[in-house]
């Protein structure tokens, strides 16, 4: 029996509804939510029994406590709901009172409810429905614009004020995930009917592993999607935003307009968002059993490790076409005992000859965290250096392996050596040189490794410092988490490369939540170690998001000195990826710009159009270039490319990064703007009040871009509403900067205006 879950939705292989899956009325009425999702979670593992077996025996150690005492209740819901689908599986529809009245309570939360509005979005129909509520196909419905999307609707009676209070602080942080490998959140809210909801992007595609095996890619091909997902997986993990569901049907396969295939994660971070407040036994309810960690399973504490674990199975799977442990009992106990040992190697399940793929894949499925990879960006390089042929991390360096790397990797170089000399002066030349460039390469590599294990736990020491278990039920914001975590730093005095790595990571965030003056001490101390202890890669890096942060400060001057010297020392560096010269002399743009050296800015920016085109299709970097190609039109009076450029970019943001999204609302901005300079004021007042809309929702209160878009918007609207939009904007602007500030003085000053006009 099809059981309906909170998961998101399956996709068929082909030819169908992007979000189908099979979905059954609930067998039982569930009052207490907790309760019914720990009875599904095990009534899952139930389902996978062979006929044979015992499943009373089954279901009651699966509810048994820690201490080893039975839980009634949990039982009881387990043994009802069994007898319920004995019932239906009988009869062919639901037979029971029970199932009668959970339909019917379903029903009521708002599953059976198309062309319903929820927010903007009209109910197209059901795409999936399970315990935490439903997925609808959506299209938006307020004239704004053309969009379908996948409407997720949360159970009316499982938001509790404390969880709604949280979902509206932490969905800014989800609308901040911009990443194609990565299923966008497009806009969320709370219904006319207090059922919490969310937007996201509708991927037309086919979980992972039914599409590498209904295509039978080669084992390159579908490393390279894994190297897609394990991107994915990194940059949110960059962000402290842990998946912890990670399987094939969260991660589906579909392919761009050129055919090139692209994995798309789904329900990125959601599971962490809803139970943000739960306690491990209700986090453990919400896993998948087949695709969890050890530790998820032992309901211990979750961190990025899980991830890698389950990029370790996905990998398993997509390479052998089978998961490890799939013999593994239905009870955790049972499913813990076979994890504790490796399961054979893909190779061998695959049919193919043992390779370093097999070390690949064992060390992320290690039992132990500590024994994993200490990223996923590290899991991705290791899968393309076994592509490459190069050496990997999962296998002890030692000299014959180097070799025999190397020689797989050039077998004509090596033959031809040994035809002009002699096979032992040719042999013995070749490995002096090869084992000094792999030993740079691994003390290269292994140094990184070591920078980032320690950055990572150390962010990790900030995740539990903020675990409710810990913090004694005391709720830590972003900001406080931020300024926690600068203010252990100091404990990283003896490893300075670290400590240069971690402040800018933190200054960053704190850039991007809008605290600018705590972000600027954070970022200047973190490039004073950069200049001392890091590599060019790093100092590059660090130069240029102080140079950003000066520009937004309105300090032009430094600014533009940070981005030459980041260009200089790019250039300097040849082994630097294309990314890493191009983010600079964007920056060096945009100074020209804010002085109206527009002549000076178009050049670096359309050298850095042609060179952005290397990168993939929708890379923030072009969106940059693009965004400040039109600002340099507009300044030279070019309105007509001016507005054409605007379009495109606000285009592109839409796709790329949503539409709740701070760039999508600087990018209608910047249409509106350009729209009043060609005297049409009556679209650029809508695109600016949906900005103004979006950053209200997206972006903390205060903040600077907020602020802007208020004095922007005033300038469209009657006295008496630029009156209330100027208040608002006095009130930030007293919140954000000490009372002698310029800025203050400022607003009050065109409040004060407004309010004479309406006199």
């Amino acid at each position: 029996m099809t059981r309906p879950t909170a998961d998101p939705p399956r996709v068929p292989r082909s030819g169908a509804n992007p979000h189908d899956r099979e979905s059954a009325p609930l067998p039982m009425p569930a009052p207490d939510p907790t309760l019914w999702t720990a009875a599904r979670r095990i009534l899952d593992l139930l389902d996978d029994l062979p006929p044979e077996a015992d499943r009373d025996a089954h279901a009651r150690e699966a509810c048994l406590r820690d201490d080893g005492t039975l839980n009634d209740a949990l039982y009881t819901e387990v043994c009802e709901s069994l007898a319920a689908e004995d019932a239906s599986d009988a009869s062919g529809f639901l037979a029971t009172d029970a199932a009668q009245a959970a339909a019917h309570l379903l029903a009521a939360g708002g599953v059976e409810a198309v062309g319903r509005r929820v927010g903007p979005w009209e109910i197209g129909g059901l795409l999936g429905e399970g315990g935490m509520g439903a997925v609808y196909r959506a299209h938006r419905a307020d004239g704004a614009y053309a969009q379908e999307v996948a409407l997720k609707v949360i159970g009316r009676g499982l938001a509790p004020p404390s969880l709604l209070d949280r979902f509206r602080r932490e969905r800014q942080i989800l609308a901040g995930l911009s990443h194609p490998n990565v299923a966008r959140l497009l806009d969320g809210g709370v219904s006319d009917e207090g059922q919490p909801y969310f937007a996201m992007e509708l991927v037309d595609g086919e979980p992972i592993t039914a599409y590498v095996a209904r295509l039978g890619l080669d084992t390159d091909a579908r490393l390279r999607l894994m190297r897609q997902v394990c991107d994915a997986v990194a940059y949110a993990h960059r962000r402290l935003i842990v998946h912890r569901d990670l399987k094939p049907s969260n991660v589906l396969v579909t392919e761009d307009d050129d055919g090139a295939p692209r994995a798309v994660l789904l329900d990125f971070g959601i599971a962490k968002l809803l139970d943000a407040d739960a306690d491990a036994s209700r986090t453990a309810a919400l896993l998948t059993p087949d695709y969890a960690a050890p530790e998820q399973l032992a309901g211990d504490e979750i961190t990025t490790a899980a991830d890698v674990y389950a990029l370790g199975l996905l990998l398993y799977e997509v390479l052998a076409g089978q998961r490890p442990h799939a013999d593994a009992g239905a009870s955790p106990t049972e499913r813990l005992r076979a994890m504790a040992a490796l399961p054979p190697p893909p190779s061998a399940l695959a049919g193919r000859r043992p390779s370093d793929l097999d070390a690949v894949v064992l060390k992320a499925l290690a039992p132990e965290p500590e024994r994993r990879y200490v990223s996923a960006d590290a899991l991705g390089d290791d899968i393309d250096h076994a592509v490459a042929g190069l050496p990997v991390t999962a296998r002890r360096p030692t000299t014959a392996y180097r070799m025999g790397t190397f020689v797989r990797r050039h077998p004509l170089g090596v033959a031809v050596a040994t035809a002009f000399v002699t096979v032992l002066i040719g042999f013995s030349a070749l490995t002096t040189v090869q084992a000094r460039r792999l030993a740079d390469e691994r003390d290269r590599a292994e140094a990184e490794a070591a920078t980032t294990q320690a950055v990572s736990d150390f962010v990790l020491g900030l995740f539990r410092a903020s675990n409710p278990g810990e913090s004694r039920g005391v709720e830590t914001t972003a900001g406080e988490l931020l300024a926690r975590g600068v203010e252990r730093t100091a404990r990283l005095d003896g490893a300075p490369e670290v400590k240069a790595e971690v402040l800018r990571t933190l200054g960053t965030v704190q850039m991007q939540l809008g605290d600018f003056e705590h972000a600027h001490a954070v970022l200047t101390d973190a490039l004073a170690l950069a200049r001392q202890h890091s590599s060019p890669r790093d100092l590059v890096l660090t130069l240029n998001v102080l140079a950003a942060l000066e520009w937004r400060r309105r300090a032009i001057a430094p600014s533009e000195a940070l981005a030459r010297e980041a260009i200089a020392l790019a250039d300097a560096t040849p082994t630097l990826p294309d990314s890493l010269r191009l983010a600079p002399r964007i920056q060096l743009a945009i100074a020209h710009i804010s002085r109206e050296e527009y002549d000076r800015a178009e050049p670096l920016l359309t050298s850095g159009r042609e060179a952005s085109d290397r990168l993939r299709a929708g890379h923030p970097l072009q969106l940059a270039i693009l965004n400040n190609l039109g600002m340099v039109y507009r300044g030279q009076g070019d309105l007509e490319r001016a507005e054409a450029v605007a379009r495109d970019v606000l285009a592109l943001r839409r796709q790329v990064q949503g539409d709740d999204h701070p760039d999508t609302a600087s990018a209608l901005r910047s249409v509106g703007i350009v729209l009043e300079d060609r005297g049409q004021t009556e679209e650029a007042a809508l695109l600016i009040r949906e900005a103004l809309a979006i950053q209200r929702r997206v972006l903390p209160r205060p903040h600077r871009n907020t602020i802007d878009t208020i004095k922007l918007l005033a300038r469209f609207v009657s006295p008496a509403e630029a009156v209330l939009l100027l208040r608002d904007a006095v009130e930030q602007v007293e919140m954000l900067y000490p009372p002698d500030h310029p800025s203050i003085a400022g607003a009050r000053r065109a409040l004060a205006e407004a309010e004479a006009r309406v006199q």
